[in-house]
């Protein structure tokens, strides 16, 4: 096993000969979904998830659930910063726009954080809630949650534990909507 310091350094020259050219020459050109893109499978690389899937196959399927195309780049990127060695401002050299790095920021979850702290700050993203809302009905969905893998008992708990969190969060962004209210009047 590699340590992670040098997968990291070694991945970072990668994203750096992928995307260091074309960013050079002109980085506006080049699509920030394509970015994403390119950073998922990089970032991902050929790790597995419990299922022995391929973990990048999470983020394309989150991304395939949303419409607008900032919610599909942070469905790519909403994993690498939280699972891999990518950081915010490798994001940033590697030419996402700061709205999109931020909101990968907010859906982020930090080591040690409280659900219910999280859960406030991808509240107050827009598209952070967008996505994580598309990430927890995937992370839910029957298809990922095969029986060869998982239990019932643990099916079930996975389930409620994404049930309790959806309404969490729409408890949060409706009470944040809420408070916008009251201050226009």
């Amino acid at each position: 096993m590699i340590p992670i310091e040098e997968e990291r350094r070694q991945s970072c020259q990668t994203i750096d000969n992928v995307l260091g050219d074309r960013r050079k020459s002109d980085r506006r050109k080049l699509s920030q979904l394509r970015i994403a893109t390119d950073i998922a499978v990089i970032a991902h690389g050929e790790h597995k998830d419990k299922r022995g899937e391929p973990e990048v196959d999470h983020p394309f399927a989150v991304s395939s659930m949303c419409d607008a195309e900032e919610e599909k780049v942070v469905a790519l990127l909403h994993d690498v910063v939280e699972d891999t060695w990518v950081t915010l401002d490798d994001l940033r050299n590697a030419g996402v726009r700061e709205d999109l790095v931020l909101a990968v920021d907010c859906i982020t979850r930090r080591e040690g954080e409280s659900t219910d702290s999280y859960l406030d700050r991808v509240a107050s993203n827009k598209v952070a809630t967008k996505v994580k809302m598309q990430d927890m009905f995937h992370n839910s969905s029957p298809a990922r949650l095969d029986p060869n893998y998982f239990s019932p008992e643990r099916r079930q708990r996975i389930i409620a534990k994404y049930q309790t969190r959806t309404m969490l969060l729409a408890d949060k962004v409706d009470a944040l909507n809420k408070e916008k209210q009251k201050q226009r009047v």
